[in-house]
């Protein structure tokens, strides 16, 4: 069943509103034009009578009454039948001469029915108008056919306009709301195809983008996002399931190892501290991972304050540094004189001075003794970038990215210490505060760079 009807779709709507001014502006239109008209080819009727009028005067002023008689005998010999009326008439109204059979009593214009004598008894309309002239009445009329033909085929006219416009306007309505409920069908599908579990479903978006092409667009996203989103759980879930299951099994062992000590009356409590230390890693890595989510489900930023990046590369680096020293590696950081003006962030300061511990352990954790280790900080006109750069074997190119994920590591026999999640807390780290972070080849080692908003 389509998830919505093409007829209760708003470009339908939208269409039919239109249809209902538009009659209305053309009732509106239709009248003042039908009055124009009516008016100005009453006005041409009346023109031409009037001229009629003035000659038959003229005549009648010069030649008398029977040259008056003479002129409207040979007149109206040549008048278009019930076309052209004309009269004369004596005091009592006894037709005289005219194609008129009976004259109507008025002076003046008038709009009549008047009866010809070659039509009948049948009563014509025209436009007339009547004059005395000293004791004769002289009617001149033209037919009122010429003005209702046009005010019909006006009205015809203007009918069949509406209804053809009136239609033409409603089918592309309803073709409109139907592509437009085509598209919502599509996303229908598209968003019930991902609700069942293919992660592969996708809006199809047509060329021509429109509002809802634009929302399709960006539901897109979003769900590229949550696919995104899914697929690194699901990763998260096999890689917690992977790493969790060896510090495990060797805390089981020991335990066992334990209590086969026991039985022979030995000590036990080196395989004990053994198996403390196994659950004390698992005990890390909830918590990293814990905080991890904290991190990326924390959306108030009103505690972040203004803070200066060069005093929170210094507070940790002073902690850090002996650590360093005994791993054989060399920290590296620009003198007072060498630095910059003060670096201002707008950060959570707990999370920066994270960010910093993890980035050198993980730089003095995965190179040799004897690496150097570089910290700097560059500012730019609205980012300031901190940089920590070590000259180890650094990462393939292909792993630059995914090195982010939690879990992720380029040692997969885990020979080394540490559970995946440095790199992926300071990427969320990072995303809290809004800053890009950036994993580069430094030819040799790796260089991390983390671009901040300048204050």
């Amino acid at each position: 069943m389509p998830l919505v009807n093409p007829v209760s779709a708003n470009p339908f709507k939208l269409a039919f509103h239109v249809v209902l001014l538009f009659l209305g502006m053309l009732v509106l239109i239709g009248f003042l034009i039908f009055s124009v008209v009516t008016a100005a080819l009453e006005g041409e009727l009346r023109a031409q009578s009037e001229e009629e009028i003035i000659l038959f005067t003229e005549i009648f002023e010069n030649e008398g009454r029977d040259g008056l008689i003479k002129a409207l005998r040979a007149l109206s010999s040549g008048f278009e039948p019930q076309e052209h009326a004309v009269g004369l008439f004596d005091e009592s109204l006894n037709r005289i001469e005219g194609n008129i059979s009976l004259a109507p009593d008025f002076v003046g214009w008038r709009k009549v029915t008047l009866r010809l004598l070659r039509s009948g008894d049948k009563e014509l309309p025209f436009h007339a108008k009547a004059v005395k002239l000293e004791s004769f009445r002289l009617i001149v009329g033209r037919s009122s056919r010429i003005i209702t033909g046009t005010q019909t085929q006006l009205l015809i006219w203007l009918g069949l306009s509406a209804i053809i416009l009136s239609i033409g306007t409603l089918i592309l309505g309803w073709l409109s709301s139907k592509k437009s409920a085509q598209k919502l069908d599509a996303m229908d599908q598209a968003l019930g195809a991902f609700s069942q579990g293919d992660m592969n479903a996708r809006i199809k978006v047509i060329e021509n983008q429109d509002q809802i092409d634009a929302i399709a667009l960006k539901m897109n996203t979003n769900i590229e996002q949550l696919s995104d989103l899914v697929t690194s759980m699901r990763t998260t879930a096999s890689a917690i399931a992977h790493d969790l299951k060896t510090p495990l099994s060797h805390a089981q062992i020991a335990l066992f190892e334990a209590i086969d000590a026991c039985e022979q009356g030995q000590d036990p409590s080196p395989i004990l501290t053994n198996a403390l230390g196994e659950i004390d890693q698992l005990n890390q890595t909830f918590d990293t991972i814990l905080r991890i989510s904290h991190i990326k489900a924390q959306t108030d930023r009103s505690h972040f304050k203004r803070a200066d990046l060069w005093s929170l590369i210094d507070k940790i680096t002073d902690l850090y540094e002996p650590v360093l020293s005994d791993a054989g590696d060399y920290l590296l950081i620009p003198t007072y004189s060498e630095r910059s003006a003060p670096a201002f962030i707008s950060c959570d300061t707990g999370m920066v001075e994270q960010l910093l511990v993890n980035l050198l352990k993980n730089a003095q954790v995965h190179t040799p003794s004897g690496t150097n280790i570089a910290v700097s900080v560059k500012p730019f006109e609205d980012r300031i970038n901190l940089s920590i750069e070590d000259d180890g074997p650094g990462i393939p190119a292909n792993k630059l990215e995914t090195i982010l994920k939690p879990f992720e590591r380029l040692d997969v026999a885990r020979t080394k210490p540490g559970n995946g999640l440095g790199l992926a807390l300071v990427a969320a780290i990072a995303k809290q505060h809004k800053a890009d972070l950036k994993l580069e080849n430094a030819s040799p080692g790796l260089r991390i760079i983390v671009s901040f908003s300048k204050l």
